[in-house]
């Protein structure tokens, strides 16, 4: 039989290894440190850098297309072919061969092939291409640099050199970006915004939108800059600027 101060003894023992073992359970860990906050600016450089990324790979691609392209091959026009003599039996007496009149052909002027044909256009029109595409190259390097006044007088230039081509809204837009990384915000929305009337076809139109809604915000006015992300999602309602321009609608707040 168990005396009584031995049982008290026992049920201490119980109750400290029993209360020693929720302990052990119940023990909280220290909280995990908050993330440090990310700078808004390294976010805005990579994608600028991603920006140019891309626009060096779709260059590489275009250049490519163009150094393999050949030139049509010339097309001249001749006579067309005679038929080929019958052959005339033999006879016994010795015939007199009498000669045929010639035949010539005249050629329409209109028709006759020249070297600033279509082959040529198009050769020159490839090798202009190929030399905006270098200095398109040449102006993202710079602004890459930081060299800003020298990357728009590039990208001008480019501009310049042909308006309706498919560079042509690239160079605008980079122009636009000079300003806009200067926080010359009032000129980079007047080059944006002739990208959006200009060509509203060519891919930088979303990207241009997107820049309008930015430079607005850096200026304080943020109901218009809500209205010119509206505006692109509505345009362009799957483009990737559509998409970051959902993001500003989140975060801005009137």
């Amino acid at each position: 039989m168990i005396k009584p101060s031995a049982a008290l003894l026992i049920l201490l023992l119980v109750s400290a290894c029993s209360t020693t073992s929720g302990d052990d359970v119940d023990v909280e860990l220290p909280p995990k440190p908050a993330p440090a906050p990310v700078d808004p600016r390294v976010s805005d450089l990579q994608v600028t850098v991603n920006e140019l990324t891309d626009r060096i790979e779709v260059l590489q691609s275009r250049i490519h297309q163009l150094e393999k392209r050949e030139p049509a091959p010339r097309t001249v026009r001749t006579a067309a072919a005679q038929p080929a003599p019958i052959p005339q039996a033999a006879v016994p007496e010795p015939r007199v061969a009498v000669p045929e009149p010639r035949v010539v052909v005249q050629v329409p002027p209109e028709s006759r092939p020249s070297p600033s044909g279509a082959a040529g256009g198009t050769q020159s029109r490839a090798i202009a291409s190929a030399e905006i595409a270098d200095s398109y190259r040449e102006a993202l390097a710079l602004f890459g640099k930081g060299a800003l006044d020298r990357a728009r007088n590039a990208f001008q230039q480019i501009f310049d050199a042909d308006p309706s081509g498919e560079l042509a809204d690239n160079a605008l837009y980079w122009i636009g970006e000079t300003y806009f990384t200067t926080a010359k915000y009032g000129d980079a929305i007047r080059i944006f915004e002739r990208i959006e009337a200009d060509y509203a076809d060519q891919n930088k139109a979303p990207d241009a939108i997107f820049k309008i809604g930015s430079a607005l915000a850096k200026q304080g006015d943020l109901a218009l800059a809500r209205r010119t992300y509206q505006r692109l999602i509505e345009k362009y309602p799957y483009s990737t600027p559509a998409a970051a321009a959902r993001v500003e609608l989140n975060r801005i707040k009137y």
